[in-house]
Formats: structure tokens, C-alpha cells, sequence
């Protein structure tokens, strides 16, 4: 059997660290190709992603208003029916509470509150 020289060792040994240097170097060259990447995409994506995110408070903006001023036109034709001596049922005059809690969470006006008082002092409501 032929016998292993020290030179044999230090040349192998070179060849595993070569190897384990090119890995090394293209292992670092991938993360910092992955990490390029996921920083242009992230980028990308935000430059696409805002204007539909302005777009969307935009819109709850206006569902909010929509809600508002629903709310606040039942509001408005129930205590009318009411004042004009509609009678209304034990389901319509609750309705009438939940949208009203509703309507002064969202903040409403208060020409609705006064006319809500002004009909309870009557015993209307």
C-alpha cells in the first residue's frame, strides 16, 4: 500500500478549502441577490400598493358618508311620522333606538338629538 506524504495532506487539504471558498462565494452571492431582490420587489409592490390604498380609505371615506346620511334620513322620517301622529310598532320603535344609537356613535347632528328630546318631553317616543 502505497504510503500518504504530508504533501498529499496539505495538497488535499488546499483542494477541500478551494471548494469550501466557492461555496462560501456564491452561498454570500446568493443572499445578497436575495436580499436585492426582496428589497426591489418590496419597493415595487409599495409603489403599486399605495395608490390602491388611497383608493380604498378613499372609498370608506365614502361608505362612512353613505352610512351617515342614511341613517340620518330614517332618522329624520320616523320622527316625522311620529310627530305627525303616526303610531309605530314595538319593532319599528326599536329600529328607530339602534339606528339612533348609531347614528350619534358616528357623531350626527344635533337637530336630530333636540327633536329626539323635544318628543320624548311630548311622550311621543
Amino acid at each position: 500500500m502505497d504510503e500518504i506524504t504530508i504533501g498529499q495532506i496539505l495538497s488535499f487539504l488546499k483542494y477541500i478549502i478551494g471548494i469550501a471558498g466557492i461555496i462560501g462565494t456564491f452561498y454570500a452571492a446568493y443572499k445578497n441577490l436575495k436580499k436585492s431582490l426582496s428589497t426591489a420587489l418590496a419597493d415595487e409592490m409599495e409603489k403599486h400598493l399605495t395608490p390602491i390604498r388611497e383608493k380604498l380609505d378613499d372609498m370608506d371615506g365614502k361608505i362612512d358618508k353613505v352610512d351617515i346620511e342614511a341613517t340620518k334620513n330614517f332618522l329624520v322620517q320616523f320622527l316625522s311620522a311620529v310627530e305627525q301622529g303616526t303610531m309605530m310598532d314595538e319593532i319599528q320603535v326599536q329600529r328607530f333606538w339602534e339606528e339612533y344609537q348609531h347614528y350619534e356613535a358616528k357623531g350626527g347632528n344635533s337637530y336630530i338629538h333636540k327633536k329626539v328630546e323635544k318628543l320624548q318631553d311630548k311622550k311621543l317616543l
